[in-house]
């Protein structure tokens, strides 16, 4: 007595297993709701699913480059830029980080040979009267006061930039022109 196995009945059977499995491990967002409507003779209905995933979002503006100039020789140089930031995360949170273009990121200006160090501070609270948190070079803080409403603000700026040197390091620099950058990053939080 012979016995003849089909072995195209058993592929067929595994080859549906495996694609009702595939069907079921889809993701989620692959499922849709919509209602397919009826044939009618005054009208049909049909229903759709509407979804959106919002990204939290960031973005700093109203930025100007400073320009200091007349050092008296006595006292520390210090200039503030009012800022806009704006974030639709939750409570306006964010955060802030700087670097500069000096030495291993730090803030420093430069005439190709000398460097002078400044120090760079953020406020996220402009009625507080203060130049805000020293900024170190990288490092990010957390900040909770940016604009929810509006990309620009509506105009009313939220933030605060300080650049400060110290009359110690202004005594020690060479005459000439000094140039340097930061580069600030807002993140959502």
């Amino acid at each position: 007595m012979k016995i003849f196995f089909n072995t195209s009945f058993l592929f067929n059977i595994a080859f549906k297993n495996v694609i009702l499995a595939a069907i079921f491990l889809l993701p989620l967002n692959y499922v849709y709701a919509e209602q397919q409507g009826s044939l009618g003779l005054d009208s049909s209905v049909g229903e759709v699913e509407v979804a959106i995933e919002i990204s939290e979002l960031v973005k700093i503006s109203n930025l100007n480059d400073f320009d200091f100039t007349n050092w008296n020789r006595i006292d520390d140089m210090e200039q503030s830029d009012l800022l806009c930031v704006y974030s639709n995360g939750a409570r306006g949170a964010y955060r802030v980080s700087a670097r500069g273009t000096g030495i291993r990121e730090n803030f420093e200006v430069t005439d190709g040979t000398n460097n002078v160090p400044f120090k760079v501070f953020w406020e996220d609270d402009i009625n507080s009267g203060a130049n805000g948190r020293m900024l170190i070079a990288n490092r990010s803080m957390r900040m909770t006061n940016a604009n929810i409403e509006d990309f620009e603000c509506n105009g009313n700026l939220n933030a605060k930039l300080t650049i400060a040197f110290l009359s110690r390091d202004l005594s020690g620099a060479f005459v000439s022109t000094y140039r340097g950058t930061v580069i600030i990053t807002i993140m959502p939080e």
